[in-house]
């Protein structure tokens, strides 16, 4: 998984409840409502996976989100 970004805490992408987002990238569709399309074509290192879990673990271990929601990246 190439991972772009995290964010840590979404309000709005797990309805009631707070999720991490995972923003992958690369994508070759350029929908013109893409809220990332930075990320498309993004070229810069990415960050480790185990990084991510690592984070994402720690996060739930504290109660601080219920979820993760994966987002970009080759949608086929």
């Amino acid at each position: 998984m190439r991972i772009a970004d995290i964010q840590t805490c979404s309000l709005t992408n797990y309805p009631g409840k707070c999720a991490a987002v995972v923003f992958c990238r690369g994508c070759f569709l350029n929908c013109p409502y893409c809220y990332n399309k930075e990320l498309c074509h993004h070229d810069g290192p990415a960050i480790p996976e185990k990084v991510v879990l690592d984070k994402l673990t720690k996060l739930s271990q504290r109660g601080v989100i219920s979820g993760v929601c994966i987002t970009g990246g080759d949608p086929l």
